[in-house]
């Protein structure tokens, strides 16, 4: 899936430069390793969720970071979220594997988000997580272990 809307529009109009910038990405989000350097033209190993991350900074809305309070983190599952917004409006929140899939998808309500909030994610297996939860105007990015 695409990273944001503005790579998605990208994607529509000028199918070549979103290729361009999608090839950029992998190449610049390689793990360089010397031992690989004779059999890569890379020089190393590609890193999925590094390029997914470049695509995601390249083509991100402009706004302002959301201030996020997350606990505790490395978490076995049950997840409290402390959202400060200037604004308060529902918030869009997704957990992002190390595969750059999305492991769920949820919508925080408006009443909920001066304060705090439960979020359960036992379901998920062990490891390393993306939370990204964003309003349309506001961003914050947050890594999550569960253990």
């Amino acid at each position: 899936s695409a990273p944001c809307s503005l790579f998605q529009v990208e994607l529509r109009t000028d199918p070549g430069a979103a290729a361009l910038a999608v090839k950029q990405a992998i190449l610049d989000g390689t793990d360089k390793f010397s031992a690989l350097a004779p059999y890569t033209k890379t020089s190393g190993r590609l890193n999925v969720w590094k390029a997914y991350i470049e695509l995601a900074k390249k083509y991100a809305l402009p706004g302002k970071p959301l201030s996020l309070l997350l606990y505790p983190n490395p978490t076995d599952g049950i997840l409290t979220l402390e959202l400060e917004a200037q604004n308060p409006k529902y918030q869009k929140l997704e957990i992002i594997d190390n595969l750059g899939r999305i492991a769920a998808l949820e919508e925080i309500p408006a009443f909920c988000v001066e304060n705090k909030y439960t979020l359960d994610l036992s379901h998920l297996p062990q490891g390393f997580y993306t939370l990204r939860i964003f309003d349309g105007e506001e961003t914050s990015i947050q890594t999550i272990i569960i253990f």
